[in-house]
């Protein structure tokens, strides 16, 4: 089975679209027909209006998809511990370059608009996305993990709270940030509380210890 389908085309193609309407709308078109300002809003408030209709089926799209994984992942493995993630720019840029050099498998693709879930068992950890049928974005087995810290990543002006997992690496060790979001929330970050729990569920399962904070 194909594991990393990408799943970001659509949406790059929507921005692009949508770029190149807002320049041609709100700067070349009153250039070249020498229209009034009140012509050149209305360009601009459609094309606001038809980006915030977008963010709006994409927002519930991601809703939709985070609870069928979960609902998923619940029929097929009830004792697995499973919570909401999300991927940030930051996150997906690491991870693409990260993964493959650490020998886990071919860089995860179509994070960005699939609101992914990580699910922990004693096997290891893994990064699912897809709806009922889940697709493997990424695994890191059991006896490559050595440890589990908190962290945080910074995206634009927003801090976001990450379960930072320690795998070996060779002589030394590497780190793979997962961010991590409130219960059927895709884009609310989790709170402080949260994070400690999943952190000390995590190590509990794994059996590995909780290093130093790494925020």
């Amino acid at each position: 089975m194909r594991q990393n389908p990408p799943a970001n085309r659509l949406m790059l193609a929507i921005a692009a679209a949508l770029a190149a309407f807002f320049v041609w709308g709100t700067l070349v078109r009153p250039l070249v027909k020498g229209e009034p300002p009140v012509a050149t809003s209305l360009v601009f408030a459609t094309g606001v209006a038809l980006a915030g209709l977008i963010i709006w089926i994409v927002l519930g799209r991601m809703q939709r998809l985070q609870r069928a994984q979960r609902r998923a992942i619940q029929e097929n493995e009830p004792q697995a511990l499973a919570f909401g993630s999300y991927a940030l720019n930051g996150v997906a840029a690491y991870l693409s370059r990260t993964i493959p050099l650490l020998g886990l498998g071919a860089a995860p693709r179509g994070l960005l608009t699939a609101s992914p879930t990580g699910v922990i068992d004693p096997s290891g950890f893994r990064v699912v996305r897809g709806g009922r049928r889940l697709l493997t974005a990424y695994r890191v087995p059991r006896e490559r993990i050595q440890g589990v810290t908190k962290g945080a990543i910074q995206e634009g002006a927003f801090l976001y709270p990450t379960l930072v997992i320690v795998v070996s690496q060779g002589a030394g060790s590497a780190t793979i940030p997962v961010p991590v979001t409130r219960d059927d929330a895709p884009l609310r970050r989790e709170s402080p509380d949260g994070v400690d729990r999943l952190l000390s569920d995590a190590a509990r399962i794994w059996g590995v210890p909780v290093l130093g904070d790494g925020g």
